[in-house]
């Protein structure tokens, strides 16, 4: 018997030798309330505060579109926020993935955590978000951020776009964790 953690197959493409201004956060999935989308816009909000080295990307489309392109508005973030739409295109996306330091989902961590890691980026999320087990994959601290509360990932995510040689790190480790867990060779080796 053996069990198989969910993953997906990654189109990669190496990222930068290491991280370059403007460091970049990215979120990618539905625009449904689930998935916190306003919370992950407030945070940037805060951190663009202190930083403002920080560009979000936004992908995906849905029922929460034009609310969180109207609070991006709201806060005066347009030019710092991109909305890419709905990518079907696998290169396409690992090239966003290519040029992104951090991916963000904090109330669903589902099979965007096996493709963030595959392409070296990092995850963070809440520890009590929805998911079909691949939030294990994510090791706090080290190749991302789970954390108890909004406010802890904030303080988190504060910390680490301070820190280029600490981005570079969680990215090595990232990809390092996708290859020796998460990779459909691996996988099937098992076999």
């Amino acid at each position: 018997f053996i069990i198989a953690q969910n993953t997906v197959d990654v189109v990669y493409s190496p990222s930068n030798e290491f991280p370059a201004l403007p460091f970049r956060l990215l979120f990618v999935g539905t625009f449904n309330e689930r998935k916190g989308l306003d919370k992950i816009i407030y945070i940037f909000y805060n951190l663009f505060q202190n930083n403002n080295n920080l560009r979000l990307d936004l992908v995906g489309d849905g029922p929460c579109f034009h609310m969180i392109k109207n609070l991006v508005s709201h806060l005066n973030l347009n030019q710092f926020v991109k909305f890419h739409g709905r990518i079907t295109d696998e290169h396409v996306l690992s090239e966003i993935y290519s040029y992104s330091d951090l991916e963000i989902s904090p109330f669903q961590a589902g099979l965007s955590v096996p493709r963030a890691l595959g392409h070296g980026v990092p995850f963070a999320t809440l520890s009590n978000s929805i998911s079909g087990g691949e939030i294990d994959s994510i090791i706090d601290n080290y190749n991302g951020f789970k954390k108890d509360n909004i406010n802890q990932l904030e303080h988190s995510l504060k910390l680490f776009f301070e820190d280029p040689v600490l981005i570079k790190r969680f990215k090595v480790n990232s990809l390092n964790y996708y290859s020796k867990h998460l990779s459909l060779t691996n996988m099937v080796s098992s076999f």
